[in-house]
């Protein structure tokens, strides 16, 4: 089964610094929900590296810090096969992030879906 994850990232003056993992649900392209589990479940459950997480802060590092200073989120996703694809790079404080802070303060919300109530009346 396809597994849709992402590292997220905070560059700051030329320092790649790792928030955390995130993983997520999508349906057609369309981003549904984040499933709330802490960083080393994710890394057990979608088998993640060292290595991969090393080789992306690298390529971070080399083509990303020069240009940018903020939050970004590397979206990748395994395959049935356990290939690691990347599918995106946000520049900007993602879905991924939220989840991720909202589990830090809401531990007891381990291992439920969650997403922003989108039926809720933003306007102005």
């Amino acid at each position: 089964v396809d597994q849709d994850f992402a590292f997220e990232f905070h560059i700051d003056h030329g320092i790649v610094r790792t928030v955390g993992l995130s993983l997520f649900a999508t349906q057609s392209g369309i981003y549904r929900h984040n499933v709330l589990l802490s960083d080393d479940d994710i890394r057990d459950r979608v088998g993640i590296t060292p290595e991969l997480e090393s080789g992306l802060r690298h390529w971070l590092q080399l083509n990303i810090v020069p240009y940018y200073n903020g939050y970004l989120g590397v979206d990748l996703f395994s395959t049935a096969d356990g290939n690691l694809v990347v599918s995106e790079l946000n520049l900007r404080h993602t879905m991924g992030l939220v989840a991720h802070r909202f589990l830090q303060l809401h531990p007891d919300k381990a291992g439920q879906n969650w997403a922003p109530d989108l039926k809720a009346d933003n306007s102005i």
